[in-house]
């Protein structure tokens, strides 16, 4: 049984590319999904590390909007 998932975003995965990808995490018995950072930050070259604004999301992953939408889904299945 896999007990975590980590998604280490990289410049061709986004917030929405993942809630797409949910049911298929979902198969893998997945019990949570952890993510690197998802804010703003400068250049990115540390995988997001060097956090500017803790309350926006970098426009490469994706919109607030798709966020929350993604994190409703994760919690209504149990998986955040």
């Amino acid at each position: 049984m896999v007990v975590a998932f980590f998604l280490f975003f990289l410049r061709f995965l986004t917030i929405a590319g993942i809630q797409n990808k949910i049911d298929y995490i979902e198969s893998l018995n997945v019990e949570s999904i952890i993510l690197s950072s998802v804010y703003q930050s400068t250049g990115n070259d540390d995988i997001g590390y060097d956090i500017t604004d803790h309350m926006t999301i970098h426009p490469m992953f994706g919109t607030e909007e798709q966020f929350d939408q993604f994190l409703a889904e994760a919690h209504k299945r149990g998986k955040l």
